[in-house]
């Protein structure tokens, strides 16, 4: 029989000598060669298993030891003690890539690789239903581990990183090792991921929503429908105005749908009780000022308001709609002080002096004509005597002893009218 195990021919001596039973070549396989092993192929007989060709590994297939050029692993556990260090070495410059391949992605429970120590092993570490390749890196105690999962394309959101944790807290995302030491994490007691550092996106920004064909660049925040509340809210630390009725004592401005679920933008600015400051200031800086005085002018601060027609289209102001209102607070009420309407009407709740003009001058006692329009002036008639006076399509004239009281008579749609002035 090849490759047995068995004594060897002693040359014509039928009796052995001890030492001759001892010597170190008497017992030898068949066809010996210098790496070779003994293996049981039956019960009976021992017999030689040729040394394998380099960087095979000695496995099992069929209940005999084979040498072979891959390993295959049983469903239990493969278990080494200690340090194990594994080196690929190839004479090919190309050859950059480690494949692990796993069982296919029909089988179920199926994470390509787990790495943690012994107590884990026989734990049950959460991975059921996963039908494509992971790896994930489990804790001493096995209730909490890091998953990067190539996920199921045919389910959504599948594919990622995932965190186990065992109880609620702090999760670290990203954590680098430049100056500064700039993280992304997870805030347990704010309920967000924080980061120490500022994010720059060159694309779209989205809060609530997904797309906006109307933006190239930029930021849109969606609230969900029936949210009133405020969408974005500028605050300062050293700010407690106290107002906490209307927003957080440190907000000191806000934007924030008008009606809800219908639509429109509020807009508003806090202060604490401090003296002559504006609360809300608009600036305008640059350009250069239109000197159209006509239904075409525009100022370099503009107001525009319009009806909807529905559709996607725009309606004229209702006749007499009031177009611009000046709110305040006066007696304990909130209030409308001053109103102008779609074709012009201007109305004042004054109480008191109403329009005061700044001092100025005609040039003369009598104001010029305006063709289709209606002027307000103050007229110096003479050194700290002044007068009001109104034109309309006519030249007004001043009558009177300019010394005191006067009356000015005004010419308005063809019909004179005397208006009294004084100084007082």
């Amino acid at each position: 029989m090849a490759n047995e195990f068995a004594h060897q021919d002693t040359a014509g001596v039928t009796t052995l000598a001890k030492t001759d039973w001892l010597d170190t070549d008497i017992h030898q396989f068949d066809s010996q060669a210098e790496g070779d092993i003994m293996i049981a192929t039956s019960a009976t007989q021992l017999s030689r298993l040729g040394i394998g060709s380099t960087n095979e590994i000695l496995t099992v297939i069929g209940g005999v030891p084979v040498w072979h050029d891959e390993i295959a692993l049983g469903d239990d556990k493969f278990i080494t003690l200690g340090t194990v260090k594994i080196g690929i070495e190839t004479e090919d410059a190309d050859a950059h890539t480690l494949i692990f391949a796993m069982p296919d992605g029909t089988a179920t429970d199926v994470p390509v690789a787990i790495f943690g120590d012994q107590s884990i092993l026989g734990v049950a570490l959460g991975f059921d239903g996963i039908t494509e390749p992971a790896i994930a890196v489990v804790n001493a105690a096995g209730d909490a581990y890091i998953r990067i999962d190539a996920g199921d394309d045919s389910v959504a959101a599948a594919k990622g990183i995932y965190f186990k944790v065992a109880a609620d807290e702090d999760i670290e995302l990203i954590n680098l090792s430049v100056t500064g030491t700039p993280r992304v994490y997870w805030d347990e007691s704010a309920d967000c991921i924080r980061s120490t550092v500022g994010l720059i996106s060159d694309g779209k920004c989205f809060i609530g929503d997904d797309a906006n064909t109307f933006m190239t660049l930029g930021l849109t925040i969606k609230q969900a429908s029936g949210t009133d509340d405020e969408t974005f809210t500028l605050k300062q630390g050293g700010i407690t105005h106290g107002l906490v009725s209307y927003t957080e004592t440190d907000t000191f401005g806000y934007f924030k749908i008008l009606a809800n679920n219908a639509g429109g933008m509020k807009f508003g600015g806090f202060m604490e009780n401090v003296a002559n400051y504006p609360v809300l200031s608009f600036l305008s800086l640059g350009g250069q000022a239109m000197t159209t005085h006509s239904t075409a002018g525009k100022g370099l601060i503009e107001f525009y308001a319009a009806q909807n027609a529905g559709g996607d289209a725009l309606a004229d102001i209702t006749a007499d709609g009031i177009a611009y209102s000046w709110r305040l607070r006066r007696d304990s009420a909130d209030i409308s002080v001053m109103l102008l309407d779609e074709d012009g009407d201007l109305w004042l709740n004054a109480t008191g002096k109403g329009i005061t003009l700044a001092s100025g001058t005609s040039g003369g006692a009598d104001s010029a004509a305006v063709a289709d329009e209606v002027s307000i002036g103050a007229y110096e008639f003479a050194a700290g005597n002044r007068g009001l006076a109104i034109s309309a399509e006519a030249v007004v004239t001043v009558s009177g002893d300019i010394a005191s009281t006067h009356t000015i008579p005004v010419r308005y749609n063809g019909v004179t009218y005397n208006v009294l002035c004084s100084n007082v």
